[in-house]
C-alpha cells in the first residue's frame, strides 16, 4: 500500500524533537529487553530518568522497590514538579492513580482531553480523539472542543488536519435505535458546525476504513468505543500505539501501561518541550482567539 502524505506524521514530530535534547521522565514497572531497547532509542533524543521498582541498567533510575501504585505516580510527577525533568511519559504507571495525583499537583480540575497517534498495520500514521472511556465526547459541544484543540495542536507541527467523524450508521438508517440515532445526529451537527467554520471535515458514519484512508484525524463516536478500537488495533491487530498528547500546558505524553515500546513517546515528550520553549500555547482556547469564526449553527458558544 502506498502511504499518502497525510499519513506521514511522525517524521514532522521527530524533526522538532531533534532541535534540542531535554530531560524526560518515564515510569517503567516491567523491565524487559524490549523496554530497554526502546529506552535506548529514545535516549538518542533525550536524557531519560526512569521511575521503577529496581535499577534499569544503562539509565538513571529512581528505584522505589515494591510500593503502592500511588507512590510510583508521585515519584514521576515529583521529577517534573522539582524541575529534574522537562517532560514526563506515564509509561507503565497505573492511569487512575497517576491522573488523580497529576490533577492535584498541577491544579487541573476539569476533564483532560487528549490527541493520540496510531500507526496501523499498513504503516499509515493517523491521529484520533475520543478514546478515553471516561470522557464526555458523546456531548457534541465537548467533541467540537476536542476537535478544535486537536487541529490546532497538529498545526504546531505543520500538519494540516483532514477530519473524519464516525457515527453509529448512515443518515438514512435512522429509527432502529435511539442511541444510534443520537450518534447520527451528533455527527451531522458537528460536521455542519465545523465545516461552516472552515475545517476540512467529513462524516463517514461507521465506515472507519474509508475515514482512515482519507483522513489523518479520526473522531470516534465516544470514549468507550474509541478505547475499544485503539486497544484492538494495537493489542492484537498489529498496530503501533504511538502515545497521546494531553491538553494541559505541561509537557506530558500519555501511553498504554501494557506497552513495551516507548521510544516514540519519549521523542514526542522531547518535541513538546522544544515547542513550548518557542512560546506557543499547546492548549487552544477558541474563545481567546480573535480570528475565530463562529458558525451560526452552534447551539452553545
Amino acid at each position: 500500500m502506498t502511504i499518502k502524505p497525510i499519513h506521514k506524521i511522525f517524521p514532522k514530530i521527530e524533526a522538532v524533537s531533534k532541535r534540542k535534547r531535554n530531560r524526560v521522565g518515564i515510569g517503567i514497572l516491567r523491565d524487559s529487553e524490549e523496554v530497554r531497547k526502546s529506552l535506548k532509542k529514545g535516549s538518542e533524543h533525550a536524557d531519560i530518568i526512569v521511575v521503577s521498582k529496581h535499577k534499569i541498567k544503562g539509565f538513571e533510575t529512581v528505584a522505589l522497590g515494591e510500593v503502592s501504585e500511588t507512590e510510583y505516580s508521585k515519584a514521576l510527577i515529583k521529577l517534573l514538579e522539582d524541575g529534574k525533568v522537562d517532560a514526563i511519559v506515564r509509561g507503565q504507571v497505573k492511569y487512575g492513580e497517576f491522573e488523580k495525583t497529576f490533577k492535584a499537583k498541577f491544579g487541573f480540575v476539569s476533564d483532560i482531553g487528549m490527541l493520540a497517534l496510531m500507526q496501523d498495520i499498513f504503516g499509515r500514521q493517523w491521529f484520533y480523539t475520543s478514546a478515553d472511556p471516561f470522557d464526555k465526547s458523546e456531548v457534541p459541544e465537548h467533541k467540537i472542543d476536542l476537535i478544535e484543540k486537536s487541529v490546532r495542536y497538529m498545526e504546531l507541527y505543520g500538519i494540516k488536519a483532514k477530519i473524519g467523524v464516525l457515527a453509529g450508521d448512515f443518515t438514512f438508517d435512522r429509527g432502529e435505535s435511539a442511541w444510534i440515532d443520537q450518534t447520527i445526529h451528533n455527527g451531522e451537527y458537528i460536521v455542519k458546525v465545523l465545516s461552516d467554520e472552515g475545517y476540512d471535515i467529513k462524516n463517514y458514519a461507521h465506515l472507519i476504513n474509508e475515514a482512515v484512508d482519507n483522513s489523518n484525524l479520526i473522531v470516534f463516536i465516544n470514549g468507550s468505543q474509541g478505547n475499544f478500537v485503539y486497544r484492538s488495533l494495537y493489542q492484537f491487530g498489529g498496530a503501533l500505539e504511538m502515545g497521546a498528547f494531553v491538553f494541559v500546558p505541561t509537557p506530558y505524553i500519555e501511553s498504554s501501561r501494557y506497552h513495551f515500546k516507548y521510544d516514540a513517546h519519549i521523542i514526542e515528550a522531547n518535541a513538546e518541550v522544544n515547542l513550548l520553549r518557542t512560546g506557543v500555547n499547546k492548549v487552544y482556547d477558541p474563545k481567546s482567539d480573535p480570528k475565530k469564526k463562529w458558525s451560526k449553527h452552534r447551539v452553545i458558544i
